[in-house]
């Protein structure tokens, strides 16, 4: 066997033996209410109700975090898009930024009048300070100054 075959072999007991034991419980009942003559139809059903809500909230944890991963890389790349829009207005405007995104905006820079939207449905925002302009998603609890922030900056100027 190879360390590749071997290695998913593994990975596969894992899952089975994972799965087992998390159903350990509706097994027992299972076998506990056919012993008692319950009716193995109502016992089985009880089971696999308990084994559907258990495989849907693995895989809608696993959808969840996977669309949150989506919504990061989207904002990434809208940064990139503002940074490119900037790197463009300061070239129409003898290497100076935008007070604002507004301004940005209004500049034609970013292909539009509007200011977009962070994949949460939040704006995103601009701030000038100390020869820099930073642009900030809010994020997933779309509260500014927060972990799950991102942001971009840029120095005011070429060479500052």
């Amino acid at each position: 066997m190879t360390l590749g075959k071997l290695g998913k072999f593994f990975i596969f007991v894992v899952i089975i033996a994972g799965c087992l034991y998390l159903l350990r419980v509706p097994i027992q009942d299972f076998i506990q209410g056919y012993k008692e003559g319950k009716g193995a139809e109502k016992v089985a059903g009880a089971m696999g109700i308990t084994v559907d809500q258990g495989a849907a909230g693995v895989t809608g944890q696993t959808q969840i975090g996977a669309m949150q991963l989506a919504k990061t890389k989207i904002t990434d790349a809208d940064l990139n898009t503002i940074r490119n829009a900037i790197e463009i207005y300061r070239v129409d405007h003898s290497g100076q930024i935008p007070s604002s995104l507004e301004e940005l905006a209004k500049s034609g820079a970013m292909g539009g009048s509007s200011i977009p939207k962070d994949p949460w449905g939040t704006p995103y925002e601009s701030l000038v300070s100390g020869g820099r302009f930073y642009i900030i998603s809010a994020g997933l609890d779309k509260i500014k100054g927060t972990q799950d922030d991102q942001t971009i900056d840029m120095t005011a100027s070429p060479g500052q």
